[in-house]
């Protein structure tokens, strides 16, 4: 319980910094104005292809879930909502948890073995962001007025280039690497090599090493090429959807032009900043990432901070509704307590 509050503190703290950071210099007139210059209309297209993201995750959960229970998609779509709507309103993603939960009461099945399916989807959304980040690094060019100053180093796309370059270098090889963890050889060498690093306490060592069987673990429990097939493909579909809706939504404001590779890469960098830990609904931390990529990604102009601000508030509002109400409502039809949800399960 302890442990919980130090954590919550933490990403309180971690918020408030972010928020602070992002809304300091902004130009509240200017804000206001960009608010009410969108096109809200946008906003509806936008909400169902969202919403289609979600079922795209219910696909997937079903295959991830196939060896353990079949379920189709129409009936594991609330449970997932109420997931997601519990992530946005309680900490240490409580959301998790409860679907796992859900699953393991109402077919009957160990909560680990449930549990396990979201570690995997969990590794799988992971690698699929570092392939889109790969994609991104190599694809998408840098603003080029993207400029600045640091401490009295000019920051600018000349600059960047050779470091993005870098970046993509380690990302390929991270992947790669990824990969090959599910290669037995490999995977040895690599926990011989960690054994052997003479500053790493033991207890890291362990867990670095925990965390690598977990992740063969998983994939070795989808079993068959056609589940892992299909879960790739919904994997994809999800992402890009995400995606898709990012660029509807940018059809909203008048100043801004964004692209699918754009949008992706706007995604990417937001799904990167929210998993710092930090207060349920991931606020400021959203923001921050969406200003960050919108600026470095020229979709908006660099000094045009309102803009980038406005639209990342307006989508992360859209998502966080769309993800919280309909969730909010499933867990009302079940007449399920929260706190059943959030006690403590095997």
């Amino acid at each position: 319980m302890k442990k919980n509050r130090i954590q919550l503190l933490v990403g309180l703290l971690i918020t408030a910094v972010c928020l602070y950071l992002v809304f300091r210099n902004i130009e509240w007139k200017e804000l206001w104005a960009v608010l009410a210059r969108i096109r809200y209309w946008w906003a509806i297209p936008c909400c169902l292809v969202t919403f289609l993201s979600f079922y795209f995750r219910a696909i997937r959960w079903t295959y991830l879930l196939e060896p353990i229970v079949g379920i189709t998609p129409r009936k594991l779509f609330p449970t997932l909502m109420i997931g997601f709507a519990l992530n946005s309103i309680l900490p240490a993603r409580a959301g998790e948890f409860a679907r796992t939960y859900l699953i393991a009461r109402d077919y009957k099945v160990k909560f680990s073995s449930v549990f396990a399916t979201l570690v995997v989807e969990r590794i799988v959304d992971g690698i699929g962001l570092l392939v889109m980040f790969v994609v991104i690094l190599a694809f998408v060019p840098i603003g080029q007025d993207l400029k600045g100053e640091w401490k009295g180093i000019t920051i600018d796309a000349v600059m960047l280039k050779p470091l993005v370059q870098k970046l993509l270098i380690v990302c390929l090889a991270l992947l790669a690497a990824t990969i090959l963890m599910l290669w037995q050889p490999f995977r040895q060498a690599v926990h011989a090599a960690i054994a052997r690093l003479p500053l790493l306490p033991r207890k890291a060592k362990d867990s670095v090493s925990r965390v690598i069987d977990s992740f063969v673990h998983g994939f070795h429990s989808l079993r068959s090429p056609r589940l892992v097939f299909w879960v790739i493909v919904h994997t994809a579909t999800t992402w890009l959807t995400i995606g898709w809706s990012l660029v509807i939504m940018s059809y909203g404001f008048p100043a801004m032009h964004m692209n699918m590779l754009q949008s992706i890469g706007v995604m990417v960098t937001i799904c990167i900043a929210i998993s710092i830990p930090g207060a349920p609904g991931y606020w400021g931390l959203y923001e921050a990432g969406g200003i960050l990529a919108l600026k470095i990604l020229g979709v908006v102009p660099v000094n045009d901070t309102e803009q980038a601000l406005g639209f990342s508030l307006f989508m992360h509002f859209l998502q966080t509704a769309i993800s919280t109400m309909p969730g909010l409502w499933f867990l009302w039809r079940r007449q399920v307590k929260l706190a059943e949800l959030t006690a403590p399960h095997e």
